[in-house]
């Protein structure tokens, strides 16, 4: 299993979760995550290109961890996961 990276893009994580979910819903969720944590209008789309690390935790926590992947040790003590 590889270690979670601790950010990432858009296109690394459609890789990752591409077999677990549909692109559409993956988009919709790091989409939504981006505009709530970097407070951005809902009437503008989402360019954002890089998921800050927080992000990541973020969309984690939401969704699992993506088939082939491990939590890394730092993040156990820094999120509220059970795996």
């Amino acid at each position: 299993m590889k270690p979670l990276p601790f950010s990432t893009t858009k296109k690394k994580l459609l890789e990752m979760y591409g077999s677990q979910m549909a692109d559409k819903d993956i988009r919709t969720g790091i989409n939504f995550i981006i505009r709530e944590n970097r407070n951005l209008p809902e009437r503008l789309p989402v360019t954002k290109r890089k998921i800050w690390p927080q992000e990541l935790r973020q969309f984690v926590k939401e969704f699992g961890l993506p088939q082939g992947y491990s939590m890394p040790e730092q993040w156990l003590n820094n999120i509220d996961v059970e795996f």
